[in-house]
C-alpha cells in the first residue's frame, strides 16, 4: 500500500512572546494561517523496515530528523514495530519560520495513526506533537486558528482568503539563537510589533532590511515565526511580479493562497480545540 500527501506550510500573521516558564519553554500567541506551500509525502507500507529518504537540502541526520522522532514516538506509544518507507518531496525551505518539519511530522503521525489502525486519540496525538515541537499540535488539528501556552493550546479561527507573496533570504535564522536574543531583552511582552522577533532578526541581519528598502513594496512586510520568511498581502500578486528582477538572485520567492484548512484535514480532519 502507497499513499502521497501534502504537507502545507503556514505562516505568522502575528506572533507575542508573553514569558519563560520554569522549564524554559516559551508562552506565545499567535494567529497562524495555512498556505498552499507544500511538501509531497509519500508512505509505501510494502518495506520490512523503517526507511526515510528526502529529496531535497536537509540539515540534519536522519535518525535526528523531526519524521523519524515521530515515527519513534509513534512506535513507543503503539508498543509495535511501524515498518514503512517515507519519501519527502522537499519544497519549503528550511529554517524559514515556515514550519515545514513539524508539518511533515505532524503529517506522518496522522497518516500512520490511520494507516496501521492504531486509533490514537485526537488528544493522545497532539500530546505526542507537542513533545516534539511547539508548532506540531498546529498541523495536526490542521485547522487555521489561534495558538498559546507553549504551542498545546488552539482556538480555530477563520481569516479571510488572501494572496501572500513570500520572499525567502538566502539565511537559515536560528529559532533557538532569536529565543536566546529576544530574552535579553527587558520587558517583551511590552514590545509593539506584530511579530515580537522582528527587532532582533532585523538586528541580526541589517542586511535583509536594506534590501527591502531597495525594493520598494508597496504593502506592510511581515516576519513569520522567527524567520527568515517575509510576507506581504499581494491580491493578484501584482507587487510580486513589479520587483522580480530587483530580488536577489539568491533569495527565493512563492505565490502562496491563504488556506482555512490544512489538506489532510480534510482526509482526516482530526481536532477542533
Amino acid at each position: 500500500m502507497k499513499v502521497r500527501l501534502l504537507s502545507c506550510a503556514k505562516i505568522n500573521l502575528d506572533l507575542k512572546v508573553l514569558g519563560k516558564k520554569t522549564n524554559g519553554l516559551h508562552q506565545i500567541e499567535s494567529n497562524m494561517q495555512f498556505i498552499d506551500l507544500s511538501d509531497e509525502i509519500i508512505i509505501d507500507l510494502n518495506v520490512s523496515s523503517y526507511q526515510l529518504d528526502i529529496d531535497g537540502i536537509i540539515d540534519c541526520s536522519e535518525a535526528d530528523n523531526l519524521v523519524s522522532k515521530a515515527h519513534r514516538a509513534l512506535q513507543n506509544e503503539a508498543n509495535r514495530d511501524l515498518a514503512c518507507k517515507i519519501i519527502i518531496k522537499k519544497n519549503i525551505p528550511l529554517q524559514s519560520g515556515l514550519g515545514g518539519g513539524s508539518s511533515n511530522a505532524a503529517t506522518v503521525l496522522l497518516a500512520l495513526n490511520k494507516l496501521f489502525k492504531l486509533t490514537l486519540t485526537p488528544e493522545k496525538l497532539i500530546k505526542i506533537g507537542h513533545e516534539l515541537g511547539s508548532d506540531v499540535p498546529f498541523f495536526i488539528r490542521g485547522h487555521s486558528g489561534l495558538v498559546f501556552g507553549t504551542g498545546e493550546l488552539f482556538e480555530p479561527k477563520k481569516y479571510p482568503s488572501k494572496d501572500f507573496s513570500l520572499l525567502i533570504p538566502d539565511v537559515k535564522s536560528s529559532t533557538k539563537d532569536l529565543f536566546n536574543k529576544l530574552d535579553q531583552q527587558k520587558n517583551i511582552t511590552r514590545l509593539s510589533s506584530v511579530n515580537n522577533f522582528e527587532s532582533v532578526f532585523f538586528k541580526k541581519y541589517g542586511s535583509i532590511k536594506s534590501i527591502l528598502d531597495n525594493l520598494d513594496i508597496k504593502s506592510t512586510i511581515f516576519l513569520s515565526g522567527t524567520g527568515s520568511t517575509l510576507f506581504f498581502e499581494d491580491q493578484g500578486f501584482t507587487n510580486l511580479d513589479k520587483i522580480a528582477e530587483k530580488i536577489p538572485p539568491n533569495w527565493r520567492s512563492f505565490k502562496c493562497k491563504a488556506l482555512q484548512y490544512s489538506p489532510i484535514y480534510k482526509q482526516w480532519g482530526v481536532a477542533k480545540r
